[in-house]
Formats: structure tokens, C-alpha cells, sequence
């Protein structure tokens, strides 16, 4: 800290920095620091001008929000699995009519249902896909 600050000192530029300043609780809540230098009509350094703002509050919520967008991320993953698994798991009656239908080749009944099925297994494979 005390290297940016010379550093401002130096060239003039604006002092910004966050820190942890001990309050009269001894708690050290999180600050903003700024400072700023006033300068007269020449451009010379008159003073500096500073606040500190307590940021405790913004920086507990943004805490908050990487813990919740790390939970979105985990869960996004584990619905992107499953609709994967589901996926492959409805395809399997499908294949297995499939390969049922090709012992009946001949009986019209069975095969009319089969078809039946295999539309059903379709529409069920479809749905996942679509986007409401």
C-alpha cells in the first residue's frame, strides 16, 4: 500500500485501493479508498482529498454471487449429463423394437404395433430437445 501511495504522491495520479481498516470493534470491515489530488490553476498540487467508503456489504454479496453462479455452473453440468443419459437411455427401446420388428417381418398386426411403439419412443425422445 504504502508503495502505491508514494507512487501517487509522485506523479500525481489518483490513490484507489481497497483494505481491511480496524474499527473501534477491532473487526476489520473491507474499504474503498480514494484519494485525490486538488490543484490550482497551474497544476500544482494543493492538497490531496480522500474518502474511505466501507464496501463490506458489496464485497459479502459478490462473494455471494461466485457461490451461486459456481452452484448454476455444477448444476448446469449435472442437467447436461442427465439429459445425455436420458437421451441414450430412450433410445434403447427404439432400437430394441427395432430389432424385434425385423423377427415379424411378415405379421402385418405386430408390425402395426411395433410402429406404434417406436412412434411413442420417438415423441419421448423429441421432447427433452424442445425448447419451451
Amino acid at each position: 500500500m504504502q508503495e502505491q501511495w508514494n507512487a501517487s504522491l509522485a506523479t500525481g495520479q489518483m490513490f484507489d485501493m481497497e483494505l481491511p481498516l480496524r474499527g473501534a470493534d477491532e473487526i476489520f470491515p473491507s474499504f474503498l479508498t480514494r484519494v485525490l489530488p486538488l490543484k490550482d490553476a497551474a497544476g500544482n498540487i494543493i492538497q490531496w482529498f480522500g474518502t474511505n467508503t466501507d464496501i463490506t456489504e458489496s464485497k459479502k454479496a459478490e462473494e455471494m454471487l461466485k457461490l451461486k453462479l459456481e452452484e448454476l455452473t455444477q448444476s448446469n453440468e449435472e442437467l447436461e449429463q442427465f439429459d445425455y443419459v436420458s437421451s441414450h437411455d430412450l433410445q434403447e427401446p427404439l432400437r430394441l423394437s427395432q430389432v424385434i420388428c425385423s423377427f415379424y417381418k411378415g405379421d402385418i398386426k405386430v408390425i402395426s404395433i411395433i410402429r406404434s411403439i417406436n412412434t411413442s419412443i420417438l415423441l419421448l425422445t423429441w421432447l427433452p430437445t424442445c425448447k419451451i
